[in-house]
This record gives C-alpha cells, structure tokens and sequence, in this order.
C-alpha cells in the first residue's frame, strides 16, 4: 500500500528511474496495484527496453508463468569460453538481482543449454575451455512455456529442487526465468 501511495503521488519522472532499478517482476507487481492513469504516465518516461519489458510481463494472465517471471537472467553464447562467460558475466551483472545460473542461447535467442555459476567458477583456471563441454544441455533441459499456469512452475521447482526455471516461448526463444522465491511466493 506504500509503495501504490508513493507511486502515485510522487513525480512521475522520479518514479520511472525508481521503477528502472527494480527487479522486472517486481516492477509489474507493483504497476498493477497502481491506478491505470499514473501507469499511463509513468510508461512513456520509462526507457524503451524497460517499457517494452513491463508490457511484455503485463500482456499474460495473471495466472501464467509469463506473468510471474523476471527478464532478467545472464545470458551467454554458444561457443564461448570459460574467460568470455566470466567477462560477460561481469558485464551482465549490475542488472541482476541474483544469479543462480547462466543461460546459454542461440543466435535466435532460443534456450540451448544451462551453467551453473559453480561449474563455471571451478573453472576459472581453464579460460580457454569452451562452455559446451559442461553446460546441461537440450536433452536434459527443464523449462516451462510463457502461457504454462503458474501451478506448472511450482511442480517442477518442486520435483527436481530447481532454484530458477528458465521460461521460453513457443519456438524456444528465452523470455526470463521463474525463481524457486516467486514460486514460494
């Protein structure tokens, strides 16, 4: 009730650079408790990823797993290194909130494999060592679909202990990730 009550009494300006250092699921969460005008209001002062990003969040029903996922996740490449992941890593990391694991992607943006912050850092020795010859891939890959209910979410978090579950589209493209808090949530 606080934060509706600051939202909507405040200048829209401060409150659109505010919402910009909030975590994207959070960020929706608190928009949709906010009268539509100030929303209204405050989106176009917004930049235009994080704009673009709160509309994507807010297009899914409130029970779909789009609805409760956070875009931001460390996105790495195919084909890199250990040193390339950890310098991406570090480039990546000012806009996370936690990093539980690094999402491996496609050209297409398309989720092909997952690493474990912990593999990686293991071997921080081994620079020149390709991410592939360690990072779960396809076959063993769990996520679920953006327009999956939320109940989907919360089975697999439990089934297999999973901190975060990446949430793809229906052609595999990775939109963000559900973490095991947001499920508990």
């Amino acid at each position: 009730d606080l934060q509706v009550q600051i939202i909507e009494s405040c200048p829209r300006e401060e409150i659109a650079k505010l919402l910009e250092e909030m975590p994207s699921d959070d960020r929706v969460d608190v928009l949709e408790e906010v009268e539509q005008d100030a929303v209204d209001e405050i989106l176009p002062l917004m930049s235009t990823e994080e704009r673009e990003d709160v509309e994507l969040l807010r297009s899914y029903e409130d029970d779909a797993c789009g609805a409760e996922m956070s875009s931001d996740f460390i996105r790495l490449h195919e084909g890199m290194t250990v040193g390339q992941a950890i310098a991406e890593i570090g480039a990546q990391t000012h806009l996370m909130e936690t990093v539980y694991y690094l999402y491996v992607l496609d050209d297409a943006e398309r989720l092909v494999g997952i690493v474990s912050a912990k593999d990686l850092l293991r071997r921080i020795n081994r620079q020149d060592e390709p991410i592939e010859g360690f990072m779960k891939s396809k076959g063993t890959l769990v996520t679920v679909d953006a327009n999956d209910r939320r109940e989907e979410a919360i089975r697999l978090v439990e089934k297999y202990d999973f901190v975060a579950i990446p949430v793809v589209d229906c052609d595999g493209k990775m939109l963000g990730v559900i973490t095991h808090d947001d499920v508990l949530d």
